[in-house]
């Protein structure tokens, strides 16, 4: 029965997770799929660090936290004015279940490798950063380094917090000699006067614990200003340093308080240097930066490739001739201080705590000033440990809805949409149960699996289709992951429905069309705004209709960063293919199939078409009917987002963002309480198909015409672009 059913040596995995009240939990999760660029690791060693990883712990009631926080309360009535009370206080109830990990800092030994990663083998011993508090995690390669055999494997667990520090002396380009002054002496400022020590710099520093400041005079830190008297400070470090000042100060402290920031601009030296390091304060007054000339930075994390999703994700490295030190050179520097002896961290692990009492280990950490700087989590993990698999697949409390008359839907992909409008969509759905949850991250497939009370959970989405107890698949990633995840489908003669885009290359949405004829099993595309009331209604009179429709569709859509997944080639597609599909569907729907197609973009001020963002199509059909799709993303968010115009016979009607319609010369204008795109009716569709009671209104042979007809309006929109450069007459496509 496949891989599902076994699953040999496997064991649950477990991970801390904090809930929306701030209390921790070690939750039972499915272990991460090891991907392309990553690599899986099975963690000895992990650090709680104070500061922003325990800001919310034990944060209260979500209910006060909402009444205390006017911005919150306002979203909240935003999206009952959006989508209704009931669907809004869905979403605030699954929020409100929701749990989310914690921890960015750990070592271990490398379980497997993926695609891509020649450099790493099982058994390595590793530090990485990034991943949370788990017994196995699945970090990106880049924020993975070996940890050379001198190094002690529990001191590099710290390494991604000693590259904050790293970072942040390199930021300030400080040489032997010089001065530095760290103000706030807590785990990252007290990695940084240990760092600060091997370059052979003098160092002062300040925190009002005093603790702190005993700790941080054996790791190299000359004298200890007065962090509660900033006249006092400002006296004692120019007596030290014969009236220069710092050349540099790091502020690590973590505070909303701006008075830390402030301390450091008093300290430096004229045409000093000023590096924020920790999450504080930044209101300041113009006149030290002034009369000094302060150079004034901001830290960015581990180092140069920190948020870059090319660099991350992607893999690729910055030239080290141009680049000296990224974020995983960082942390191999630091791990061979460790190795050759130059550093030893071992004062800073304060305490102690196995895994298992992670909850603990918490509360010690927030006791009060006197509380340890950290505590390690220590696995009990050896390399006899690397040969028992992670399991990727746990049970849940299953649904009591799962009887044997409804229909079982394994659900891939948790994300935001699959949360607010698939899962609610399904639950409105008579006898329909969501009997199994897929996910790329354990904690998104654990936290819906609990909250749809699936049977259970699992990062293998093979498993779903394989398990013969599910009975149709609804596939809700990212695009790229449509083709191969339909394509399984299909040649499992499994039923299912993809959201859209069918596949990001028309070819692929070919492949699995054929599939699934070949299956003869029932497979939709989630057009849903063909299943939209007021869209429904208006295909009912364009039916009969004598003489040719014009239909005009209008989107406002919102600019996206340049840096959004998608946009990306191979995860996304683009928005044309991930969402202007819709609109090109729809028009083609009310109207029929148009045989030819002239497309236009903007052009941007570096000469290249914004195809993706600002974009005008015409489709022309065999009656004389005309269809105009504007997407644009250049206007203003206060516009409503989507508005169709169509005309016909006299008669003209007008959807203004699927809550109102306005009609003339037919039927009557209606206004509904809260927006409806037809989600719900579309999988009503869906379910009926997979009853044999209905006919799909969105076939995936929908998504290979927009497929299709999204290639030729690419090769249109160049051709007219290059036609116009050369001053010829436009072509239809």
């Amino acid at each position: 029965m496949g891989r599902l059913f076994s699953t040999g040596r496997q064991s649950a995995l477990k991970q801390v997770l904090f809930d929306r009240s701030g209390t921790v939990h070690v939750d039972d999760v499915p272990a991460p799929r090891v991907s392309a660029g990553r690599v899986l690791i099975r963690v000895a060693h992990s650090v709680i660090s104070t500061g922003t990883e325990t800001a919310e712990y034990n944060a209260g009631s979500v209910a006060s936290q909402v009444a205390g926080n006017p911005q919150l309360t306002r979203k909240v009535w935003s999206r009952v004015k959006d989508v209704g009370l009931r669907q809004a206080a869905y979403q605030v109830q699954e929020r409100l279940n929701e749990r989310t990990p914690r921890g960015y800092s750990g070592s271990g030994y490398v379980i497997a490798v993926g695609e891509g990663v020649d450099d790493l083998s099982p058994g390595d011993r590793v530090s990485y950063g990034g991943e949370p508090h788990a017994e196995v995690v699945c970090a990106k390669r880049q924020l993975v380094a070996r940890v050379p055999d001198g190094a002690p494997l529990d001191q590099a667990a710290i390494t991604t917090l000693a590259s904050i520090a790293l970072h942040g002396l390199r930021l300030a380009e400080v040489s032997v000699g010089e001065t530095v002054v760290v103000i706030g002496l807590g785990l990252v400022g007290q990695l940084t006067v240990a760092l600060a020590r091997t370059m052979g710099l003098r160092i002062a520093g300040a925190d009002l614990i005093p603790s702190r400041v005993d700790l941080a005079a054996p790791l190299g830190m000359q004298l200890a200003l007065n962090a509660g008297d900033p006249l006092d400070a400002a006296r004692m470090l120019d007596d030290w340093t014969d009236g220069v000042g710092a050349d540099a100060v790091l502020v690590c402290a973590a505070s909303e308080s701006s008075i830390p920031t402030r301390l450091a601009l008093d300290l430096a030296r004229d045409r000093g240097k000023v590096i924020v390091v920790g999450s504080s304060g930044l209101e300041l007054e113009r006149a030290p930066l002034f009369n000094k000339e302060l150079l004034f930075r901001v830290s960015r994390s581990y180092g140069p490739g920190r948020y870059d999703p090319k660099y991350e994700d992607q893999g690729h490295d910055y030239p080290i001739a141009f680049v000296r030190w990224t974020e995983n050179r960082n942390f191999s520097a630091f791990l061979s201080l460790l190795d050759s002896g130059a550093i030893d961290v071992s004062s800073l692990i304060q305490t102690r705590f196995p895994f298992a009492a992670a909850i603990d280990a918490y509360a010690a950490v927030k006791a009060g000033r006197d509380a340890p700087l950290t505590a390690i989590l220590d696995y009990g993990v050896s390399h006899a440990d690397l040969e028992s698999e992670p399991g990727r697949h746990i049970p849940l409390r299953a649904s009591e809805t799962a009887a044997k008359q409804s229909i079982r839907v394994g659900l891939i992909g948790c994300g935001g949409f699959t949360r607010s409008q698939i899962i609610p969509a399904l639950n409105q759905q008579s006898g329909v149960s969501i009997y199994a949850i897929g996910a790329a991250t354990g904690v998104s497939a654990a936290n819906v699996g609990r909250l749809v009370k699936a049977a259970y959970c699992t990062t293998d989405w093979e498993d779903l289709i394989e398990d013969p107890e599910v009975d149709a698949i609804v596939i809700a990633t990212r695009h790229g992951l449509h083709y191969p995840m339909a394509l399984a489908a299909a040649k499992a003669g499994k039923p299912f429905h993809v959201e859209k885009p069918l596949a990001i290359e028309s070819h692929h949405a070919q492949e699995i069309a054929e599939a699934a004829l070949i299956a003869r099993i029932p497979a939709s595309i989630g057009f849903n705004r063909r299943s939209a009331p007021f869209v429904s209604i208006l295909k009912q009179w364009l039916v009969n209709r004598v003489g040719p429709a014009d239909v005009l569709i209008r989107v406002n859509a919102n600019p996206l960063p340049a840096d959004h997944w998608t946009l990306d080639p191979q995860e996304g597609g683009g928005r044309l293919v991930g969402e202007g599909c819709h609109f090109l569907d729809l028009a083609a729907y009310l109207v029929g199939d148009p045989g030819s197609v002239v497309a236009a973009a903007t052009t941007r001020g570096d000469g290249t078409l914004d195809i993706e963002g600002n974009l005008s199509v015409i489709m022309q059909f065999a009656d004389g009917s005309r269809a105009t799709v504007c997407y644009g993303s250049c206007g203003n968010s206060g516009l409503p987002k989507e508005r169709i115009e169509v005309a016909w016979d006299g008669k003209s009607v007008v959807i203004d963002d699927f809550i109102r319609m306005e009609c003339h010369g037919i039927g009557k204008s209606q206004k509904l309480r809260a927006q409806d795109k037809g989600i719900v009716l579309h999988f009503t569709n869906f379910i009926s198909a997979l009853r044999g009671t209905a006919d799909l209104v969105a076939p995936i042979t929908a998504g290979v015409d927009v497929a299709m007809r999204i290639k030729e309006t690419r090769r249109c929109v160049e051709s007219i672009s290059g036609a116009a450069r050369h001053g010829d007459a436009p072509t239809e496509g």
